[in-house]
């Protein structure tokens, strides 16, 4: 059964949103966190972001998505990227899992990931007196700021990890520099001195006339 191939990474019942760092070893055939779901009008959103790896030449390796419903059947299935979005409409109460896949080069990675419940719009509505037009107005701008922070809060992780690769991939390429000019002045400095070695055994002993 797959759900022996599922580790145990996370198992709670979804208030609101949490927000994590986990890393994901090179032999794990799935890491994948669980979301408990109890009213099913309600939507789950998922962001990772693939933050770390430790792959040198090929930079950041993306993984892929795979959703499951409660009773293990696959809802969706994603192509392997570094960093990924989904929202999914539960049909039923219970446990939906969000596992993530080595995608060719299995590496140890730091997957940063977002996991969150978003209510409907029935429950949302009840909180305001539907007749009052200005609580009405007043959630629906509270509905879109709430929204538009939650793109721009992905926007700006999407950039900090986009900067933590970038400067990984800045400091891998420095130390090769490095070690690039300690093997050319090894290779200089060896050089000379054979080069001054074979000139003094080529005119070191001259022939000198005898008396």
């Amino acid at each position: 059964m797959h759900s022996l191939l599922l580790p145990a990474i996370l198992l709670a019942s979804m208030a609101h949103a949490i927000s994590l760092s986990s890393v994901m070893e090179p032999h794990e055939s799935r890491h994948c966190f669980y979301a408990d779901v109890q009213d099913p009008k309600n939507r789950l959103h998922f962001y990772y972001s693939v933050s770390h790896t430790r792959v040198s030449t090929a930079g950041v390796v993306p993984v892929k998505l795979r959703v499951f419903g409660p009773g293990g059947e696959q809802l969706e299935e994603h192509p392997a990227k570094a960093v990924m979005e989904t929202t999914v409409q539960p049909s039923r109460p219970g446990q939906y899992s969000f596992c993530l896949e080595h995608d060719k080069q299995p590496s140890r990675k730091v997957v940063d990931v977002d996991l969150s419940e978003q209510l409907a719009e029935g429950t949302r509505r009840a909180i305001s007196d539907d007749k009052n037009p200005l609580g009405q107005r007043l959630e629906k701008t509270n509905d879109k700021l709430k929204h538009d922070l939650e793109d721009l809060l992905h926007t700006l992780k999407y950039i900090k990890n986009r900067e933590k690769r970038n400067m990984e991939t800045v400091e891998e390429t420095n130390g090769r520099i490095w070690w690039f000019s300690i093997i050319e002045i090894i290779l200089v400095v060896g050089m000379s001195i054979a080069q001054v070695t074979i000139l003094r055994q080529m005119f070191g002993t001259s022939n000198r006339p005898r008396v």
